[in-house]
């Protein structure tokens, strides 16, 4: 069961064709957090609007996990136990890169992906698809993060758990991207 996860891809469902030039979205990994990276240019706003909230970056950063372990400064123990266990809330923790991926992540391990158009656009579309909305359908922000100028905490969709982690949603989103 564990090494199920581990078998090779099948074939992309939407691979870039010979005709288009590819767009590449980036893997970072952060210590335990990993986040996807997108060309800010490259986003639809009809697909996903939210990144009007970052009007001067050239690229966003996107991470989904606990609320509480993800918003505390310096959480500990409990804090990771109780995102392990049972979390209250899951958030989206989104980043306007004023700069390069590899500029303002000069330490986290980064991988490049290229992706057909069609596979950015539903991977956009599984991003802006993970924002909770309010009773009007609006996303909920939860305030802006901590060691990033540009970031905001949004209320997310998705239930939190040490089998359901930000990897998962991220093997999720790579997944819709085809």
């Amino acid at each position: 069961l564990g090494s199920a996860g581990c078998t090779t891809p099948g074939p992309p469902l939407y691979p870039v064709s010979v005709q288009e030039e590819p767009r590449y979205i980036y893997l970072v990994r952060h210590a335990w957090h990993t986040g996807l990276v997108v060309r800010y240019d490259d986003i639809d706003t009809r697909l996903w609007p939210e990144k009007d909230d970052f009007p001067e970056a050239l690229y966003l950063e996107v991470g989904w996990g606990d609320r509480d372990f993800y918003q505390t400064p310096r959480p500990g123990l409990g804090t990771l136990l109780q995102a392990a266990l049972k979390s209250p809330a899951s958030v989206l923790f989104v980043i306007g890169l004023p700069t390069t991926v590899t500029r303002y992540f000069a330490y986290a391990d980064i991988l490049e992906i290229p992706l057909s158009q069609r596979g950015l656009e539903e991977l956009v579309r599984f991003i802006h698809a993970t924002y909770k909305r309010d009773a009007s359908g609006q996303t909920i922000p939860l305030g802006p993060g901590h060691n990033h100028r540009h970031s905001m905490f949004y209320l997310a969709e998705g239930d939190y758990s040490l089998f359901n982690t930000c990897n998962s949603w991220i093997s999720n989103g790579l997944q819709a991207a085809g």
